[in-house]
């Protein structure tokens, strides 16, 4: 049985996919040792989400914890022939995240289309906090 979450892209307008991210029923440990999930996404240059949005969406300091960096992600800028990325880390208790994701726009080409592949090979990263670990997390 595996204990992390799931990820799946919900069906949403072109540019505007949402990440959908759902906790497993069942903790690895009772809720006294595993308190909350965390999950940590290095975006691609291609996709981002709206530091204003999330704000909106989650506030700060509620059900769920975020971080977003850079601080500033530029959202009307095209896509970029450089490795910039935005990393969103958050954590959570219970239940479904919705995280509303931005395709930025892309460089003309024939086929009319790309291909962006979210969860390459160390781009998502997600586990379990431990109560009493001071920061540590156990994954």
């Amino acid at each position: 049985m595996t204990h992390q979450p799931t990820f799946a892209l919900a069906e949403a307008p072109a540019s505007h996919p949402h990440l959908l991210v759902t906790l497993p029923a069942t903790k690895p440990a009772s809720r006294d040792t595993f308190d909350r999930v965390h999950v940590s996404f290095t975006l691609p240059d291609s996709i981002f989400v709206d530091r204003h949005e999330l704000m909106d969406l989650w506030g700060q300091g509620g059900r769920v914890q975020w971080e977003l960096t850079p601080g500033n992600v530029d959202i009307e800028r095209p896509i970029s022939n450089t490795t910039e990325c935005s990393n969103l880390r958050v954590g959570w208790v219970d239940g479904e995240l919705d995280i509303p994701l931005h395709v930025r726009y892309l460089e003309p080409n024939n086929v009319g289309s790309e291909v962006v592949d979210l969860f390459q090979k160390d781009r998502v990263k997600a586990g379990w906090d431990c109560k009493g670990m001071r920061g540590e997390r156990k994954s």
